[in-house]
């Protein structure tokens, strides 16, 4: 959870992670409208995901039930669609998402649960990053 705001007399706005801040005191310091501040914009504009591309890309992947649960609770998007894949209780995700490192690391964190199909890309990146991990198990184990 972070808290937005701008600093002394500077008019651009700052993210403050909310649990770094230890304290809080009423300050007598008149404070500035941020004006015409659209939060909406600020999130599309990449302000907390890193955007890699200014479009969205289509996500593609096959999820465990666990992380369909999941999306179907906490959808990734407004465009998602959760369909059950024949033969197994696993689920097809196909969600318009931002072209940004923090979705890509969620899906990372996600290891075993999700199959990335799509963006080709990011399918790669995953595959390298699992390869890079299982080189240094077999090495740590040698």
């Amino acid at each position: 959870t972070y808290l937005l705001a701008t600093v002394n007399d500077y008019t651009d706005v700052r993210q403050f992670a909310m649990h770094r801040i230890e304290e809080a005191r009423l300050s007598d310091t008149p404070w500035h409208d941020a004006g015409n501040f659209d939060l909406d914009n600020y999130i599309a504009g990449g302000a907390f995901g890193y955007l890699q591309g200014k479009s969205p890309v289509t996500l593609v992947a096959n999820v465990a039930p666990q992380v369909a649960w999941l999306l179907s609770e906490t959808p990734l998007s407004e465009e998602q669609q959760l369909t059950p894949l024949p033969d197994n209780d696993w689920q097809r995700l196909e969600a318009e998402v931002p072209d940004d490192q923090q979705t890509l690391w969620w899906l990372m964190g996600m290891g075993a649960n999700v199959e990335v199909i799509e963006p080709e890309a990011w399918r790669s990146e995953i595959y390298a990053s699992a390869k890079v991990i299982m080189e240094r198990v077999i090495t740590t184990q040698a």
